[in-house]
């Protein structure tokens, strides 16, 4: 008798080749192409997945938790990316707040992996213009309580095989706060000799959604509210240092063609609410579709997917080290 995760494999399998079809994408497989091959996680191969604007408690949300759990079932996730505003309107009280566990336990249940966390101008509190300090420290707080949720400060790097990760708090940027954050953060990136460098954070460099580009948020006049904090910080330590910059915000699906001095630039803040696309960025891909997307790493080579709620991949990316 088929085992539960090869029934779930071909179901995967089945509604992948049918998006693709349906969308006359490129495929070159019924299963994603992070699991073409049939060799275990080595050393040499990294999955994960990056979701971000998570902290509905909608609906929406639970749609996205499911197809998240199903895809890291099905295919592995060695750990969650969690890219900001991960508690709706106004983050979190304390460390002991109930939204924990309506909003992130119980909808990530499934989910058998570490959320590796970064926060977002919501988790800040104030309708998401806050900079209520004691509600951002609180998501850091809780780290204590759960087993899965991972943010040991605001801002922070993690190795993982051959990939070095560098969360941001964009926000701490957005308002001129950075300058630690800038001179530890450099530090990592240049110490840093791994194969693969990426950067997550919740605030986009470049974005076709509704807040836009950094240094031209939401068409603010003032440079603070417009992130220009966020673009300097970029450009200053980012730009052409990593591989990859992972970001929310927006709640949509894109992929920019504009990199940033080489470092490719992509949004997946769809996680629990779906916004519009009224930017006019090249683009590889842009959806506004509920989604997140799937990272595999193998050597040399990573494969990036966009996986929408009912399961279909609706992009490949692929990105190969010389």
């Amino acid at each position: 008798m088929p085992s539960r995760r090869d029934l779930l494999l071909r179901a995967l399998g089945s509604a992948l080749l049918t998006a693709c079809v349906a969308a006359s994408a490129s495929c070159s497989s019924s299963e994603p192409a992070s699991d073409t091959q049939t060799d275990d996680v080595t050393a040499s191969v990294i999955r994960f997945a990056a979701i971000g604007d998570t902290g509905s408690g909608s609906n929406d949300q639970r749609r996205v938790a499911a197809a998240l759990a199903d895809v890291c079932e099905g295919y592995g996730c060695d750990f969650v990316l969690l890219l900001g505003d991960n508690f709706y309107e106004n983050g979190v009280a304390s460390a002991s707040d109930p939204l924990f566990e309506s909003r992130f336990e119980r909808m990530y249940a499934r989910v058998d992996a570490p959320f590796y966390v970064v926060l977002g101008n919501h988790d800040y509190g104030g309708d998401g213009w806050g900079r209520e300090a004691a509600r951002a420290r609180a998501q850091v707080a809780y780290s204590e309580r759960s087993s899965r949720w991972k943010m040991e400060r605001e801002y922070y790097k993690l190795t993982y095989k051959h990939a070095s990760l560098f969360a941001m708090d964009t926000t701490m940027q957005l308002f001129g706060d950075a300058q630690r954050q800038e001179e530890e953060m450099g530090a990592w990136v240049r110490a840093s000799r791994a194969t693969w460098k990426i950067a997550f954070g919740h605030h986009p460099y470049l974005s076709n959604g509704d807040h836009g580009n950094a240094g031209s948020y939401d068409g603010e006049a003032d440079p603070l509210y417009a992130g220009a904090g966020v673009k300097g910080f970029f450009d200053r330590v980012m730009c052409g240092n990593v591989d990859l910059y992972l970001s929310g915000h927006d709640h949509s699906l894109q992929w920019m063609e504009r990199t940033c001095n080489g470092t490719e630039l992509a949004v997946s803040g769809a996680g629990g609410r779906v916004g519009d696309l009224p930017g006019r960025n090249a683009t590889r891909f842009a959806a506004a579709e509920l989604g997140f997307m799937y990272v595999t790493i193998r050597g040399k080579k990573l494969v990036a997917e966009v996986i929408d709620a009912d399961r279909r991949v609706l992009y490949t990316r692929t990105i190969t080290k010389p």
